[in-house]
């Protein structure tokens, strides 16, 4: 997986080379490459340092935060993201969080040696930096290559009424197999973190915090890190009380049209984005040259967040015959998937690859469809 991060990251970063862009430089070393200063503004990423964090107390917890799922660790990023916005007293649907971070609308898709790595689902750290402005919250997503510093900044923010949202791998957090995702740290005391994790439920009245050792949800920490090649070990993400809610979401239904509609980024590493990827995996499928488990992952994906999609647009936006069209045609593309999803799951013949592949191209088209119709409702 870190190959395939590392060859998105310096596609991204090909889309801004004409740009007057001047890297960051971190507090510990020197110039970072423009891939990775490119990828830290889209996360509004900042380093920090042990001696930039205050005084904690020995141990400290959020109160009042609630336990939410949806989905499992496929939607856990827009989980902690509700948990700690309703901790600060915003309280905003599943649906209008998945809008606003964008990160259910988006694909892409990179060639390596010869075979194809597709993804249904945009960047969900840039999505949670995205979100803020439209919630009336600060964000931040603070980075470090010291596990003291991360331990210690998880432990400031929380003594201050702070939930904080990590990226983990939760194979490394839980010792068995287990998906990538994010948990939300809501405690601490002298030898543990208290945890919520979306995708894991503990019966109790209130909710019972999972416990972690700080040293575990570092090690987590930064093998997420390492598996999607970020160029710093650490990060966390807060979000605290800003302004007024943002009230006007047309911003983000006209980004998640582009991210539907996608394209093709050409350069040292070619990236197919949006209906584009999804095009690129029919191609790729016809002649083999997809992985055929990781496909059923991502087809999976799909029927989920392109069907939650569209009940979302036709609930809050049903008015706008445009909108309401485009969702009808995200539900189509779930359709397709569905149906891909069913082929692929019993064993591939030849025919079946082309009916996958078929069923992917009807994807793309309603996904391209889609996107250009919230292009046009957001003018």
């Amino acid at each position: 997986m870190a190959f395939e991060r590392r060859l998105l990251i310096l596609a991204l970063a090909a889309l801004v080379l004409s740009a007057a862009y001047v890297a960051h430089f971190p507090p510990g070393g020197g110039k970072t490459s423009l891939a990775e200063a490119f990828i830290a503004e889209r996360h509004n990423a900042k380093w920090l340092s042990e001696g930039q964090i205050g005084e904690v107390p020995p141990a400290a917890r959020v109160e009042g935060v609630p336990w939410l799922a949806r989905g499992g660790r496929l939607y856990s990023a827009v989980a902690c993201l509700r948990m700690a916005a309703l901790t600060l007293g915003v309280n905003a649907s599943w649906g209008y969080l998945e809008l606003i971070t964008g990160i259910t609308y988006g694909a892409f898709a990179v060639p390596r040696e010869g075979f194809l790595l597709f993804i249904p689902l945009g960047d969900p750290l840039e999505g949670l930096a995205r979100a803020s402005r439209f919630l009336g919250l600060t964000h931040a997503t603070l980075v470090t290559n010291d596990p003291s510093a991360f331990v210690k900044a998880c432990k400031y923010y929380i003594s201050r009424g702070v939930p904080v949202i990590i990226p983990v791998n939760a194979t490394v957090l839980y010792g068995r197999e287990q998906p990538l995702g994010f948990i939300l740290l809501i405690g601490y005391n002298g030898s543990e973190f208290y945890a919520y994790d979306p995708a894991v439920k503990v019966v109790g009245r209130p909710q019972i915090p999972l416990r972690f050792r700080p040293d575990r949800v570092a090690r987590a920490c930064r093998s997420f890190s390492s598996a999607f090649g970020l160029p710093w070990s650490y990060s966390l993400v807060v979000f605290e009380r800003a302004g007024g809610r943002a009230a006007d979401v047309r911003e983000a239904l006209r980004a998640c049209g582009k991210m539907l509609v996608g394209g093709l980024v050409s350069g040292p590493f070619t990236l197919y984005l949006g209906s584009k990827a999804v095009e690129a995996a029919a191609n790729y499928m016809l002649k083999g040259r997809v992985n055929v488990g990781q496909l059923i992952w991502a087809l999976w994906a799909a029927v989920s967040y392109r069907a939650a999609d569209a009940e979302y647009l036709r609930a809050e936006f049903g008015h706008d015959p445009a909108i309401r069209r485009a969702a009808e045609l995200l539900e189509k593309a779930s359709a397709a998937y569905a149906e891909a999803l069913r082929l692929a799951s019993g064993g591939v013949t030849e025919r079946e690859l082309k009916e996958i592949a078929s069923c992917l191209l009807d994807a793309a088209r309603y996904e391209r469809e889609a996107g250009l119709l919230l292009l046009e409702a957001t003018g």
